[in-house]
């Protein structure tokens, strides 16, 4: 009764969104970090966060930013805009935060190898980005940020970092050079995806069916699995390699299991799927009572 108007077709697609998106997102992070934008954010953050402990005696604590909303609560019943924005206490509180999860040089060198071993070119891909790394962590920006006057400078000086970063990001997508690190893995991405597909539709060609609109519709319902599958192991390859880098660096035995790369890749699309599953399933009961 429950599978009366469950739409597998739907459940298909959700989870090959959800693997694609997941294989695409692989990608995108290690390019982030292969441009130089977490390192420039990494060094910036850490010296807006020491600068903030020179500005702010004491340092901005939750007390202080409690006593800046209700500042600002009682400004704004007489100037409703002054509502708008965030204090500049509590901005520099979550700066203060923020720098202690900040990426640092183990974790960026760690994704600059597995960019390296990836992309076919290892030993190019790490001269160019180790090469480039002391330019981005040393910005004139960082500089700036750690002889700023008070917190209002040092947020404008975070804006204008963030629109570096992705002028970091674009230039590194454009550059001949560099784009040549960054092509290989997006061509190994799209290749797991059409080896996924192609494996998919022979198997559905396989299987014999009644008809040709069954056969039409197990080639779909095959294609888009397999799609699915292809970006998943390549985040499960991308995953594996991450760990057994890490391994190499910090000793530990632990980052070298398989079963935490499977996981890391099937787990999110798996949680997706589970999800609108139960939700057709809960829908389909109603709907038949």
């Amino acid at each position: 009764m429950i599978s009366q108007g469950f739409s597998w077709d739907v459940v298909w697609r959700i989870w090959l969104c959800a693997g694609l998106t997941e294989g695409l997102f692989v990608l995108l992070m290690v390019a982030w970090v292969g441009s130089g934008a977490t390192a420039l954010h990494g060094s910036f953050t850490e010296a807006a966060a020491l600068r903030i402990g020179e500005i702010i005696p004491g340092g901005a604590t939750r007390g202080k930013v409690l006593a800046a909303r209700a500042k600002q609560t009682i400004v704004a019943s007489f100037a409703p805009w002054k509502a708008a924005g965030t204090p500049d206490i509590e901005w520099a509180r979550d700066m203060t935060k923020s720098a202690d999860h900040a990426m640092g040089p183990e974790d960026r060198h760690a994704l600059y190898e597995l960019l390296g071993e990836m992309s076919g070119s290892r030993d190019r891909t790490l001269a160019f980005l180790h090469g480039k790394e002391p330019e981005w962590v040393s910005h004139e920006l960082v500089e700036r940020a750690s002889l700023a006057r008070d917190i209002t400078e040092l947020r404008s000086l975070a804006r204008e970092k963030d629109r570096i970063r992705v002028t970091l990001l674009w230039t590194a997508v454009r550059d001949n050079e560099a784009s040549l690190l960054w092509r290989p893995l997006g061509a190994k991405l799209l290749d797991f995806v059409g080896r996924g597909t192609a494996a998919g539709l022979l198997l559905a060609a396989l299987i014999q069916g009644d008809d040709t609109a069954t056969l039409m519709n197990r080639i779909a319902i095959m294609t888009v699995i397999g799609a699915a599958f292809g970006s998943l192991i390549f985040v499960a390859m991308a995953a594996h390699t991450l760990f057994r880098i890490r391994a190499a660096r910090t000793g530990d035995g632990k980052w070298t299991a398989k079963r935490h790369a499977i996981g890391a890749a099937a787990a999110v699309p798996t949680m997706i799927t589970l999800v609108f599953f139960l939700q057709q399933g809960v829908h389909s009961l109603l709907t038949t009572r």
